[in-house]
């Protein structure tokens, strides 16, 4: 056998790889592909061709493209159009827009788990599926979106202002009140007047509208300055400054606001002004800082420190900037008290709490060599993690470790000791910087994705004329379309996802009292619960009667069910013991079966003593194994039990002696007293005058029929169906009136 030289000289350099223990990811030629388990070298000199409706997918490395932090998590916005959430080092969401046309805009996160990503074509989404919130704008395109801890906005290109979240008692909405809401709903702006930015937090709302002023409401306390709530926007602005300042942007943190503002007549370009609870940025440590009109810069040092020209500002948000040249100050709180406060300068001093600790006093943090800050992230909560995203595409975060790194063991605030910062500082990586080799193809075909080394369309469709055709066959529940739009059935355990019938999903893990309801159109797949005495069938696909005689598909167990637990009684017997006949109907939650050696035996809920057994009172409903424990009772004073009924809360007995013995609730007179107290053993009902041959209950009431045939009943009556001739409750037998 003789080889091709150039392939044999592949062969070897294959062979000189392994040996190393290193990996080639040198692209392979125009043209051709590798496989994700070969080596690259191998595959290459076999020349993997790319199909003629494919393209080479060149190599690209998959980097963060978009920073958001959040109450105890990050999110990323990725270069291959993917959000990826993580906390602890871990990802919790990862989400993957593969359309061409739809490109990610924007992307903020509030609550546990919420995620609002804006798309270029101005529809957004929120995540995950299914959502705890509605992304329905009600048609409308959006423009910008703006999160807090657990609310978020969005304004509409027709400048509509709409919102939704959990307010915490706090009207931070904006709707007049503080109720949750689960879709957005329009908000209120005063006359003539547009939002042009929005700013949430976790007890205040701000909002800069088109008059370029600062407008605040939510908990009526600083930095709104106000004697109660505010539940709408004001149609005054927060007093700032000159008349002659606009406002550019406007963050909302948990205590504090903080803007960035220009006032050209007076020489002021991007400076920035706090006011609130703990801004701590104007040299004390007094708790509140009041706005006004008198309220002055917060000075952040001038560029070179030459006293000079002063810092612009890019960014503000809960005591960090990021400066015009794309570097990061953060003031405040040292973290002395605190373990998971830390500035970033690897020490535990205070900034901005007294005089001479800002301006170029102020430091730069220090992330490492070559480190360009493209963006900078804080969580809107007083304390917390903060993150810079590098303009090559790289996270480093600091401050509290726990919600969002993995990048050390302990749990104290990161950039608050010596070493912690700079080079020193890891770049985190959760699996977004990742490479994803030139090992595929791209498909050509509209719609068609790469996948086992062929073009394939979406579920539900199939290719024709270059393109993916929706499926529009026929299929029958169970079934799913495969790629030529055949039908294919589901293997029995299995059944269609979902109405597009595109997929079989397994349903291995439904209890084992469970059984499978096919998908239909309108709805999945799902596993509901066997009604009692019975069990799955063996495809798993209905219910069977534990004595085997009927099938059960739906209904109520108690009450409409096919399957009955008495003729599981009569067939696997009581105790051992055969049951008399004929057998009672099932009653309210509980059936009972008279065995042949007088024993009544219950069987489902007591509620209020109705078993006779004397066993105490239950408030709430408890199944009885037939197969273990049952109440049961023999006739009252050793008689023999001829007759017996059992009402909604009450059990009547008649024995041989023509008594009638009842137990349960006598609240209309079933007991024959109304009396709210329950009797959980058998007591005798006066009032018969003869002997009694046969009783039959209502729900709350009795009727029982005597020797001479005389039908008398007793108990509720206040509608008058006990046909006695009034509508009062009887706790003595009378006799129904029946016409002759």
């Amino acid at each position: 056998m003789h080889l091709h030289p150039i392939l044999f000289i592949y062969l070897q350099l294959a062979v000189l790889l392994q040996l190393s223990g290193s990996q080639v990811q040198a692209a392979c030629p125009d043209g051709s592909y590798c496989t994700a388990s070969s080596n690259y070298a191998i595959d290459c000199a076999l020349s993997l061709q790319c199909p003629a409706d494919t393209d080479h997918v060149p190599e690209q490395i998959v980097v963060p493209a978009m920073i958001r932090t959040g109450y105890e998590r990050a999110a990323s916005v990725l270069s291959d159009n993917r959000v990826i959430s993580w906390k602890s080092g871990v990802v919790q969401n990862s989400y993957q827009f593969d359309s061409a046309d739809k490109k990610i805009a924007d992307m903020c996160i509030f609550g546990a788990s919420s995620i609002v990503v804006l798309f270029d074509d101005g529809t957004i989404h929120i995540y995950p599926d299914p959502p705890v919130y509605s992304s329905d704008t009600g048609g409308k395109l959006v423009s910008s979106i703006s999160c807090g801890s657990d609310t978020t906005c969005v304004i509409t290109t027709d400048s509509t202002l709409m919102c939704l979240g959990d307010q915490w008692n706090e009207p931070m909405l904006g709707l007049g009140d503080v109720t949750n809401r689960y879709a957005f709903e329009a908000v209120a702006v005063p006359a003539g007047k547009t939002v042009l930015q929005i700013s949430l937090g976790q007890k205040h709302s701000c909002a800069i509208l088109s008059d370029n002023q600062v407008y605040c409401w939510g908990r009526g306390d600083l930095p709104i300055k106000a004697t109660s709530d505010i539940s709408t926007i004001p149609n005054s602005p927060i007093p700032l400054g000159s008349a002659t300042m606009i406002a550019h942007s406007v963050s909302v943190s948990e205590y504090s606001v903080c803007g960035i503002f220009s006032d050209p007549p007076n020489g002021i370009v991007n400076r920035v002004k706090c006011w609130g609870y703990y801004v701590y940025a104007y040299g004390t440590t007094a708790a509140s800082t009041e706005p006004s009109t008198s309220l002055n810069y917060i000075d952040f040092g001038t560029v070179n420190q030459d006293g000079i020209t002063p810092y612009e500002v890019l960014y503000v948000q809960n005591h960090c900037v990021l400066l015009h040249t794309h570097k990061v100050k953060c003031w405040g709180n040292g973290g002395a008290n605190n373990r998971y406060e830390a500035l970033g300068y690897e020490n535990t001093n205070d900034y901005g709490m007294s005089p001479g600790t800002m301006g170029d006093n102020l430091p730069v943090i220090d992330f490492g060599t070559g480190v360009t800050v493209k963006q900078l992230a804080v969580n809107v909560r007083n304390s917390g993690t903060r993150c810079i995203l590098t303009d090559d595409g790289k996270v480093k975060c600091w401050g509290d470790p726990n919600p969002v790194m993995d990048v050390v063991s302990s749990t104290q605030a990161i950039g608050d000791a010596l070493g912690e910062m700079g080079d020193n500082l890891p770049y985190v990586d959760v699996g977004f910087n990742t490479i994803s080799s030139d090992c595929a193809c791209e498909c050509t075909t509209n719609q068609a994705v790469w996948v086992d080394s062929q073009c394939q369309c979406p579920p539900g469709n199939q290719i024709i004329d270059n393109a993916c055709v929706p499926c529009t066959s026929t299929c029958e529940d169970g079934e799913y379309w495969d790629s030529v739009c055949a039908c294919i059935a589901c293997p029995v355990d299995h059944w269609c996802m979902n109405g597009l019938k595109t997929a079989c999903a397994t349903l291995t893990t439904c209890a084992a009292n469970e059984y499978a309801s096919p998908c239909t159109t309108t709805a999945d797949a799902s596993c509901t619960p066997c009604p009692p005495y019975s069990t799955p069938s063996a495809d798993i696909t209905s219910c069977v009667c534990d004595d085997g005689t009927d099938t059960i598909t739906s209904g109520p167990w108690y009450g409409e069910s096919a399957c009955s637990p008495l003729q599981c009684f009569a067939k696997n017997a009581v105790y051992g013991k055969r049951t008399s006949n004929p057998f009672k109907p099932w009653s309210y939650l509980r059936g009972a079966v008279l065995t042949e050696n007088n024993e009544l035996v219950f069987f489902g809920a007591e509620y209020e003593g109705e078993f006779g057994d004397g066993g105490g009172l239950s408030s709430s409903i408890s199944y009885i194994d037939i197969s273990v424990d049952m109440s049961k009772i023999t006739g009252p004073t050793g008689r023999k039990i001829v007759d017996y009924c059992m009402g909604r809360r009450t059990t009547y007995l008649v024995l041989d002696d023509g008594t009638v013995w009842g137990a349960g609730s006598s609240a209309f007179g079933e007991l024959g007293v109304i009396t709210a107290s329950d009797y959980s053993t058998p007591r005798q009902i006066p009032g018969f005058t003869e002997p009694v041959i046969k009783v039959e209950c209502g729900e709350w009431n009795a009727f029982a029929i005597t020797t001479s045939h005389t039908l008398l009943a007793w108990g509720r009556n206040d509608n008058g169906f006990m046909g006695v001739g009034d509508t009062s409750n009887k706790a003595v037998p009378t006799p129904v009136l029946i016409e002759k």
